[in-house]
């Protein structure tokens, strides 16, 4: 095994064991627009069946409407307290759009003809 690799796996492993699960934010934190946008680009990076990207986000930051949705957070505190909730909405029936969502991305330069085909 080469340097590099044993050093990307040694990182992986080491976010792997130090991964945790917040349960506590601060109330009067308030993450940039910026910073979310910044993130959610970064998670759509994640591959997807077919390359469909079958996601949508819904940023949550205003707290009457995060309020409203904390009885589906099963009234945790975390959700009133975090600067943003992200709800994440899965389409699991992308695959009825696969052509109009590859000839939008085609029209956009995302990618080509012969990839749609393949």
């Amino acid at each position: 095994m080469n340097t590099t690799h044993e050093n990307k796996t040694s990182d992986l492993h080491t976010i792997i064991k130090n991964r945790h699960s917040v349960r506590s934010f601060d109330a009067n934190f308030n993450i940039s627009n910026e910073e979310i946008i910044e993130m959610l680009d970064e998670a759509t990076l994640a591959p997807s069946s077919s390359n469909l990207q079958p996601w949508r986000f819904i940023v949550v930051t205003d707290p009457k409407i995060k309020e409203a949705i904390n009885p589906f957070g099963f009234n945790q505190k975390p959700v009133m307290d975090a600067s943003a909730v992200v709800i994440l909405l899965g389409d699991v029936e992308a695959y009825k759009n696969v052509e109009k969502i590859y000839d939008i991305a085609i029209e956009k330069g995302i990618c080509t003809p012969e990839i749609k085909e393949r």
